[in-house]
């Protein structure tokens, strides 16, 4: 099971898997976390497992926060989810 801690103010991260079967449950969090906030570091150093569900939730976060007019920064990118953010021709979209 993975979880989300919060590590400081405007700072989580996320441990444990980003996988179709964890996913759903954190679809909301950015509408949590942003609320008055300017900018989210992620850090996701403690992904132990990722998959494609995994980007399309970072890409869901991504663009809930743009709706708010914030930017969420991920930190630690694990090499399989920085490989299928690279596979998928995202890296536009995630800036190291």
């Amino acid at each position: 099971m993975s979880e989300i801690i919060a590590s400081e103010k405007d700072r989580y991260q996320v441990v444990g898997p980003l996988t179709y079967d964890t996913v759903l449950s954190y679809i909301d969090f950015p509408q949590q976390w942003l609320s008055g906030q300017d900018n989210l570091t992620v850090n996701l150093e403690k992904v132990t497992k990722t998959d494609s569900a995994g980007v399309a939730l970072l890409l869901e976060w991504m663009q809930k926060a743009r709706a708010l007019d914030r930017k969420i920064i991920f930190l630690d990118v694990p090499a399989k989810l920085h490989d299928l953010i690279r596979v998928n021709g995202l890296s536009s979209l995630f800036p190291d």
